[in-house]
């Protein structure tokens, strides 16, 4: 960059040798066939939280979570009154840590603060924040992780089936209380 190699800091929060490692690895890898030079950092725990929420990075690898039940929570981080320069700490994950700024992204996140997700009138707004997402890329999604999701249903039925794919039944998410919500006893 300006005549200088350009070197990147890439930070992930994983052992050496986890997948968000190996993606890291892999970018780097190809990045220096260019002439680009990726560092990659494994900063488990708290460490990685001082760097990332401090914004003493290039680049992460690291899972990208926010949209449990609402797409916009995922759109919220971006909005502009949460931007905070770098090496000032943010006051969470959720609060652009990222620093992006991006006005048009900030906009669509701030109606859909407001905006009602039963009503289908508003169906255009979060298709419109989702172009907006994936035009500028604030976050790039590598993989999806598959998970496999063992559930018994010798005492309880209303489990998310092939057929009935009604919610997604990971234990660990916020919507799993939906799941919980259909479970009928089966009477054994």
């Amino acid at each position: 960059m300006n005549g200088k190699p350009l070197s990147i800091n890439l930070i992930t929060p994983v052992p050496v040798g986890d997948p968000e490692y190996q993606i890291a690895q892999s970018l780097a890898g190809n990045a220096k066939k260019v002439g680009i030079d990726i560092q990659v950092r494994s900063l488990p725990g708290s460490p990685f939280n001082d760097a990332y929420y401090n914004g003493m990075y290039d680049m992460t690898s690291h899972w990208l979570c926010g949209s449990a039940l609402d797409p916009n929570q995922l759109y919220t981080q971006y909005q502009d009154q949460l931007y905070k320069p770098i090496g000032q700490r943010v006051a969470s994950g959720i609060d652009n840590p990222s620093r992006t700024r991006i006005s048009e992204l900030s906009d669509i996140a701030v109606k859909l603060d407001a905006a009602n997700l039963d009503d289908p009138k508003n169906k255009p707004l979060f298709d419109q924040g989702l172009e907006t997402f994936l035009k500028n890329l604030p976050a790039l999604p590598v993989i999806q992780t598959i998970q496999p999701f063992i559930f018994n249903t010798t005492y309880w039925s209303g489990w998310p089936t092939q057929e009935n794919r009604y919610n997604i039944s990971a234990n660990w998410w916020a919507q799993f209380m939906f799941v919980v919500g259909n479970l009928k006893p089966t009477g054994v």
